[in-house]
């Protein structure tokens, strides 16, 4: 669940060469919780998934498994 988004993110984090902080802060988190969530510690609130998403560049359906045209 939530430990591979982490992973996910994890990866498209160092795939695009982002740090952890800089990432946080383009999503208006703080890196500790970040971080927290690559390691799977918490699942983020929608918000916060779709400002990682955008934040890396990527569809949310790439690290979240699902599609936003399903959501209402």
């Amino acid at each position: 669940m939530s430990a591979t988004w982490g992973s996910r993110i994890r990866r498209l984090r160092r795939d695009r060469e982002l740090t952890a902080t800089a990432v946080a802060k383009q999503v208006g988190i703080t890196r500790p919780y970040f971080h927290a969530i690559e390691r799977g510690q918490y699942t983020p609130s929608e918000g916060v998934r779709l400002r990682i998403a955008a934040a890396l560049g990527v569809d949310p359906g790439e690290i979240f498994n699902y599609d936003l045209s399903d959501a209402s």
